[in-house]
């Protein structure tokens, strides 16, 4: 799961904007996060706003800035209006959830292998909350499209450094083309896990990534948010 930095609450010429209504605030959602579920990381069209604290349950934080993520149609409905409390799971705008979560070849999603049993609990329940472990789904099948994509392009990068050509040309249309045409930063990072200019790449290509939860070879730390 991506973490992300959805900012300060936007403002216009007048000081804060004011909305009737949370759509409204769906567009600033979008130009800080991309068009992208801040959950499953599925590049969606159109996206729904999400609220970490149901709206129906919590009606006063119906427009309220630091309650709203971005999500597909599937992480929305599955999370609904169940009740729900912060400290039991993972967020991606409070937490470095890029330690949190893994993601393996078979296209499923997994506590991170190095979590605390009390973290790998938090990190289940976070993946039953959003019913990230469903298969069949289509976030699952697209999940391991992104995966094949990945892995092909690292082959093409690979034939190129093999031959001494300057891949950079390359490394520049992969990380663009994830963030904007596919999706699923997670399935990326674990590809070029081990190649830092790609990471650092990727995290750029993804508009809205926390760059406080990164070291300077874009490894995932704890360096501000914890788990």
């Amino acid at each position: 799961m991506r973490p992300v930095d959805r900012g300060l609450p936007p403002v216009d010429s007048d000081g804060p904007v004011r909305v009737r209504d949370y759509p409204e605030l769906k567009p600033y959602l979008e130009e800080r996060l991309g068009p992208f579920c801040s959950y499953c990381e599925m590049k969606v069209a159109p996206t729904d706003v999400e609220h970490k604290l149901p709206k129906g349950l919590f009606p006063e934080l119906r427009t309220e800035w630091d309650n709203l993520l971005l999500a597909c149609d599937y992480c929305n409905s599955t999370k609904g209006q169940r009740p729900t409390t912060l400290a039991d799971h993972y967020w991606p705008d409070e937490h470095n959830t890029a330690l949190a979560f893994a993601y393996p070849d078979d296209g499923t999603v997994a506590p991170g292998p190095s979590l605390a049993l009390t973290q790998a609990a938090r990190a289940a329940a976070t993946i039953e909350l959003l019913g990230l472990a469903k298969r069949p789904d289509r976030r699952h099948t697209e999940r391991l499209r992104a995966w094949d994509e990945a892995r092909d392009r690292r082959e093409q990068l690979r034939e190129l450094d093999a031959l001494g050509r300057d891949t950079a040309p390359l490394r520049a249309s992969i990380a663009a083309s994830a963030g904007r045409f596919v999706g699923f930063w997670s399935v990326w990072r674990a590809v070029f896990a081990d190649d830092a200019d790609m990471l650092q790449r990727l995290n750029a290509g993804f508009p809205g990534t926390a760059a406080d939860c990164f070291d300077a070879q874009s490894k995932a730390v704890a360096v501000r948010r914890g788990l």
